[in-house]
């Protein structure tokens, strides 16, 4: 039997109001139980569910976080100001839930390791919405009874769900764990399920068929929306009805045991194709490559046939897009058509796509420099400040410029060696502009550089 990281209940057996800090038995390291638990949520990498068990277990030991769900948020804000987010150096009293600890300690394992995508999650997931916004970061969702009825195939860093009640996390292998190793997780070189090995490959496909940095970027926020980048992702509310996970979807599919794929009205996919022409073009294509209709290169071969063939007016338009907020619109509407196409769902797949611009974007050899947003860059000359990205936008007055701007202007044109935050970035040709408080820069501009 495993041991797992379990934070359960304050010191009275309560749920609010006790003490804060573990007053005795509150998050404690335990022996496993049935709960009974849903499904297991396993990350692909080794190296980080190993250490997302390694994190769960010393925030169980540590005496100073507690139980309590009307102050659930305490230990995550405790954790990140922690040196190196380590539970072990959390020195004041405070409070968690099940589910807040443990996505506390997920995120905290996302940093430890560089693993960006865990870095993205909202800390407060609770246990009912918690199997889709793991999914959607990589977790493969296991709900087969041996992984929910015993311990013996769970390995350290799977988290037990029960959606309705409870979360926990298993720290110790299992004593059937060895073939689970071997067979689900990677250590993280080579080929992986993990969004972060499946980025690289995404990124310079896009780029070498010819799209942009920002085009790419659109591509990609969308992409992660729907999928986590994960080419065998399952769409989640068909998980449960027809009783499959990721892995056994696609491999029924792939040997034919399951005949329903073109019209079952799943989205499967990086992109989450969902009409019946569309998987079954994808079907085709992946007999033809003789394949899986999970495999990475086919799925990247058919978006691009698509954007290419009965697409082409949307890679006409992303290619140029000024921003990476509307190359990812652009997608969004026009390509991806999802239910929600909400100002609030815009703007969150547009952040995904501006946080792998400034991870992938302007890696050239062609000395143009590349620009990230959050970054501080300073002025290399008197700069004219623009309500947009171009010449042939309005320069803006003194008055119009923020309080700090002004303190750095003479009659509206920030001075030499003026400190500015990039909010936003965008091309216009060959050339470069960044949005900043005051407004928009040019950074690079007909081979000289402006900013750095």
């Amino acid at each position: 039997m495993t041991q797992i990281s379990n934070c359960g209940h304050d010191e009275r057996g309560k749920y609010s109001g006790g003490t804060p800090g573990d007053q005795g038995g509150e998050y404690t390291i335990r022996n496993w139980y049935s709960r009974p638990w849903k499904c297991v949520l396993r990350y692909p990498k080794k190296a980080v569910a190993d250490e997302i068990a390694d994190v769960s277990r010393k925030a169980a030991l540590n005496q100073n976080i507690g139980y309590c769900q009307a102050h659930r948020r305490t230990y995550y804000e405790a954790l990140k100001i922690a040196p190196n987010w380590d539970p072990s150096k959390v020195t004041k009293a405070v409070e968690g839930d099940c589910s807040s600890t443990t996505t506390a300690n997920v995120i905290a394992a996302g940093h430890r390791t560089g693993e960006t995508a865990l870095q993205r999650l909202n800390p407060d997931i609770y246990t009912g919405n918690m199997r889709a916004a793991f999914k959607e970061v990589g977790f493969e969702v296991l709900a087969g009874t041996k992984y929910t009825d015993s311990s013996d195939y769970l390995l350290p860093g799977d988290i037990l769900l029960n959606d309705q009640h409870h979360v926990a996390v298993n720290v110790t292998a299992g004593t059937k764990s060895a073939a689970e190793a071997s067979g689900s997780q990677s250590s993280g070189s080579g080929s992986s399920a993990s969004a972060a090995d499946n980025a690289s490959t995404i990124w310079s496909y896009l780029k070498k068929k010819g799209f942009s940095d920002i085009a790419a970027a659109g591509i990609f926020g969308n992409l992660y929306a729907e999928s986590a980048l994960n080419p065998k992702n399952l769409q989640n509310s068909f998980e449960k009805k027809l009783g499959m996970t990721d892995a056994s979807y696609t491999a029924a599919v792939d040997n034919g045991s399951y005949s329903n794929f073109d019209r079952d009205g799943a989205g499967y996919g990086l992109a989450q194709w969902t009409y019946w022409t569309r998987k079954q073009q994808l079907k085709e294509l992946a007999a033809k490559k003789k394949a899986s209709i999970g495999d990475l290169d086919v799925q990247l071969e058919y978006l691009y046939t698509e954007l290419t063939v009965n697409y082409a007016g949307v890679s006409a338009a992303l290619k140029v897009a000024k921003t990476v907020r509307e190359a990812s619109d652009v997608f969004l509407k026009q390509f991806e058509r999802p239910a929600d196409q909400s100002e609030a769902a815009q703007k969150k797949r547009a952040a995904y796509g501006q946080a792998y611009f400034d991870k992938f974007g302007g890696k050239t050899e062609t000395g143009v420099p590349s620009y990230k947003v959050g970054t501080v860059y300073e002025t290399t000359v008197n700069l004219n400040v623009r309500t947009g990205q171009g010449t042939g936008y309005r320069k803006k007055n003194q008055n119009e410029l923020t309080a700090d701007g002004q303190k750095h202007a003479i009659n509206g044109v920030l001075q030499k060696g003026t400190r500015v935050s990039c909010l936003e970035v965008a091309t216009e040709g060959s050339n470069t502009w960044i949005r900043t408080p005051s407004g928009w820069l040019a950074a690079y501009y007909d081979g000289d550089i402006y900013i750095k």
